[in-house]
């Protein structure tokens, strides 16, 4: 039956590519495999063309066969996996194919909770944060894949984080960057019927509506942005992260903008992810305190911009309870000043 499966699959099937996913699982977890490593080379040839494939299921499966051979045999799978992550054809393929190469690696090493020694030569490759230029920046999912696989890679071994690349903490938080080539419109025409009734009539924020018509802004940097901001808590935690004060400084700018822009689209979790981060880790440095002062306006007063669009007039008990985490992390430093006075005291109503 597997033979057959595998014909299947090379012919582009993506049930097959299922069935043989649902295979594996069951044979992975029974005591002695029962599948010849001959198939397991045949499946390495073609797994990684399913990771182009339209089909966003398609491509989860091959992700998911990617790992479990990672699992069985590092080396003969990053081989393989690496072959087509430097394969560059179109823009898009390009794209899906290097998300579904990161995705597939994490997948493998969650499997065994362990970094495989042959996956080391490839990180600096694979975990390439840098934008190409101002014009030509990095695809939003390939760098939220990428940031992914580097914080789970810190948390089983960060001794691996400084052979990377020197500029690796620069090139993360420039991933904080609320990016207008991420911001896209959806129209009405785009929009199935009953989904645009129901906006129309519930008034959904971000969305307007103009003669029976509608538009609606999505940001498609939201989830890369989280990860960022949970990816350098994490490389902070485990002292690898690059404190230094541009390095700071730049991490500010490019949070502070964002949660000012995050809160006008009423992008709760983007805004919490922002202010707990900064929580962690702003205390944690020699000019952290430098941004709350009130001369500088800044996080204190992003605070209570923040407070007033999104938790006057409703609860907001998540945005509320980042904001209250924010506060105890700089109390010791910033307790004394004006706006910090103000927000503590506004929270404190909230709470009440």
């Amino acid at each position: 039956m597997l033979p057959d499966l595998i014909t299947q699959a090379k012919e582009g099937s993506g049930f097959a590519l299922v069935a043989i996913r649902e295979m594996l699982k069951i044979d992975m977890s029974s005591e002695k495999s029962q599948i010849n490593s001959s198939f397991l080379s045949e499946l390495l040839e073609i797994v990684p063309n399913h990771f182009a494939s339209n089909n966003e299921h398609t491509r989860t499966c091959a992700v998911e066969l990617g790992g479990f051979m990672l699992s069985q045999n590092a080396d003969s799978t990053l081989s393989c996996v690496m072959k087509a992550f430097a394969e560059g054809k179109d823009k898009e393929r390009t794209a899906r194919v290097q998300t579904s190469c990161l995705n597939s690696i994490k997948f493998g090493i969650d499997l065994t909770k362990t970094l495989p020694q042959p996956l080391k030569k490839h990180l600096t490759s694979l975990l390439n944060l840098k934008h190409k230029s101002e014009d030509e920046k990095k695809d939003a999912k390939v760098a939220r894949a990428a940031v992914e696989l580097l914080q789970r890679i810190c948390e089983l071994d960060s001794s691996w984080i400084s052979k990377i690349d020197k500029n690796l903490s620069h090139n993360l938080v420039q991933h904080l960057e609320n990016r207008k080539d991420l911001i896209v419109e959806v129209r009405s025409s785009d929009t199935p019927l009953l989904l645009l009734l129901l906006l129309q009539l519930t008034t959904l924020p971000n969305t307007q509506v103009q003669m029976g018509q509608m538009k609606m802004k999505h940001d498609v940097g939201r989830d890369l942005r989280i990860a960022t901001c949970h990816c350098i808590s994490k490389l902070e935690e485990c002292g690898v992260f690059d404190s230094s004060k541009d390095i700071i400084d730049n991490l500010v700018k490019h949070s502070e903008r964002d949660i000012r822009k995050s809160a006008v689209m009423e992008l709760n979790d983007v805004v919490v992810a922002q202010f707990d981060m900064l929580g962690y880790l702003l205390p944690r440095t020699s000019t952290g305190s430098s941004h709350y002062s009130a001369e500088k306006g800044g996080l204190l007063n992003r605070g209570l911009q923040t407070h007033k669009k999104l938790c006057t007039g409703a609860t907001n008990s998540k945005v509320e309870q980042a904001l209250r985490r924010f506060l105890d992390s700089i109390r010791s430093a910033a307790a004394g000043e004006s706006k910090f006075i103000e927000l503590d005291t506004k929270l404190s109503k909230d709470e009440d």
